[in-house]
């Protein structure tokens, strides 16, 4: 992968991250609800959301279900 993927990566995670927790908070979603639902652990949300975690396609799919 050359730089510019790997740029283009770190800003398509960093907007999915800032998405997700917009959308959470529109809907008024509590972290640890969408953990519940997700089965994913509330930290690793936190860090998604905060975009110190990328995340891939099955995880991006079960909080877009989760919201």
């Amino acid at each position: 992968m050359n730089q510019n993927a790997k740029e283009e990566t770190v800003k398509f995670g960093n907007k999915v991250g800032t998405r997700i927790k917009q959308e959470r908070k529109k809907r008024g979603i509590k972290l640890d609800a969408l953990s519940e639902t997700t089965g994913l652990n509330v930290v690793y949300l936190n860090l998604i959301e905060r975009n110190r975690r990328t995340i891939n396609l099955n995880t991006l799919i079960k909080i877009a279900n989760g919201l």
